[in-house]
């Protein structure tokens, strides 16, 4: 087991702590591959962290998109492009509607903007989560699908969820209690910007006391695309 295998099994002890969800950044001189300087409230080391953090070449992963045809290979299929990715339950009742909501404000600055950015939100709970109930999620979180922009992915089985969300991302999840035929989860909640090189400029935190706005999300794309040489 590497290291960060390690951490994700240490951090799985304490997911409750992150975020439970029961029913109730030209280049910047400190890495040669992000744009945004290292975020003042990471103070670890990347590679001691267990997910993908500023720096870090984003992990690769094969996984159906919803309302596209076929797979998504991220980040290959999204190559000179920026793009945020979030994991997620749409029943769930705390961050992850904020998550998306986070998102879908950024879509709609992006898009009024012309900027070519993608928004990719997994979920990993298949079983609940198919196509038709994502598709009425997205319509009352008002997310536009026919701009092509946003990526509903949902791994095929359970197993491969867990393989993918928490194997290669490193965010845990683990159901909680099942209340009116509904499975709640406790899960770590994270968004990341990823740079058009494939690298992760931010991980934005959320939990149950502190939930990450939309505006700072948004001012670090308008950063990271006029260091990139994109039109701002």
């Amino acid at each position: 087991m590497n290291r960060r295998a390690l951490l994700r099994t240490a951090a799985a002890a304490s997911l409750a702590g992150i975020a439970g969800c029961s029913g109730v950044v030209g280049r910047s001189a400190s890495s040669g591959n992000t744009y945004l300087a290292k975020p003042r409230s990471q103070r670890a080391k990347s590679e001691a962290l267990v997910y993908p953090a500023w720096g870090q070449a984003f992990p690769t992963s094969t996984v159906p998109a919803v309302f596209h045809e076929g797979s998504v290979t991220v980040p290959t299929d999204f190559s000179g492009k920026n793009f945020f990715l979030t994991w997620f339950y749409s029943y769930c009742p705390s961050v992850c509607p904020v998550e998306v909501g986070d998102l879908r404000a950024i879509q709609a600055k992006a898009l009024k903007s012309g900027y070519d950015t993608r928004f990719v939100a997994g979920v990993f709970d298949p079983r609940q989560d198919t196509k038709q109930r994502l598709e009425t999620f997205a319509r009352e979180k008002y997310v536009d699908l026919q701009a092509g922009d946003w990526y509903f992915l949902r791994p095929s089985t359970p197993s491969s969820a867990k393989r993918i969300v928490t194997g290669t991302y490193g965010v845990n999840y683990q159901p909680s209690q099942v209340k009116d035929g509904i499975q709640f989860y406790d899960h770590g909640a994270y968004v990341f910007l990823v740079n058009d090189a494939g690298y992760v400029e931010r991980v934005y935190h959320n939990s149950l006391e502190s939930k990450v706005q939309w505006q700072p999300m948004w001012a670090d794309l308008q950063t990271l695309r006029k260091r990139e040489g994109k039109q701002v």
